[in-house]
């Protein structure tokens, strides 16, 4: 008997992982984690994987061939905007979470102009340790929506939910410092804003758990 295919709803969500393979265990934690905490209706699980071939009981492996960060950017969310699902949520190998996340309230939380909704994490750069925080370097440029925050600050990679649309519009660009360039491109909208999801006291919702880079750059 021929397998009935479940028609595409247009709220579910497709969740990402890029990784080079370089750091296996790394991407094992992120893993682990994401099948414990992420919740909602997600329909597809699915990892990007440059030049390797990590598999994972739930989670469906598609090679890719970038070579370096910005490339596997290109070609991993070609790819992801072309899929059935009209959300994604982009996870890097190198997150766990603090917390469950609810990722249908992310969704039902953003407006046609919302370009994302990020999960903050633990602070990590210089100046983020001495402000105390990502959103404590520049409090004034976040405004507080009820249950998030808006900004037109910066794009991130860090763990998130975007419309696939978006990676449609906005091919990834190949340059250096290719989260800088997208980010660019996304805010010249003057109407585009991003979000965070919690408040400005809210806790990391993830962990960075990646200490070096490896490979070309991830």
């Amino acid at each position: 008997m021929t397998e009935r295919l479940r028609a595409p709803d247009t709220r579910d969500i497709a969740v990402c992982v890029l990784t080079n393979g370089h750091r296996h265990q790394l991407l094992a934690d992120t893993i682990a984690s994401a099948d414990a905490n992420l919740k909602g209706q997600i329909s597809r699980k699915m990892i990007f994987a440059d030049q390797c071939d990590p598999a994972f009981a739930g989670w469906h492996t598609i090679r890719i061939s970038g070579g370096n960060y910005s490339r596997a950017m290109s070609a991993a969310t070609a790819i992801a905007c072309s899929l059935q699902e009209r959300w994604l949520f982009w996870l890097e190998d190198d997150f766990t979470f603090n917390e469950p996340v609810q990722l249908d309230e992310m969704r039902d939380a953003m407006g046609s102009d919302l370009v994302q909704m990020s999960l903050v994490r633990q602070p990590w750069y210089q100046p983020e340790l001495r402000a105390g925080g990502i959103r404590e370097q520049r409090p004034e440029l976040f405004r507080d929506m009820g249950g998030w925050l808006s900004h037109r600050w910066y794009w991130t990679c860090n763990p998130m939910l975007c419309r696939a649309e978006l990676f449609a519009r906005h091919p990834w660009p190949e340059t250096p410092f290719s989260e800088r360039a997208f980010g660019h491109q996304v805010f010249s909208d003057p109407a585009a804003v991003g979000g965070v999801w919690g408040s400005m006291d809210s806790p990391p919702k993830v962990h960075h758990i990646g200490t070096r880079r490896a490979g070309t750059g991830y």
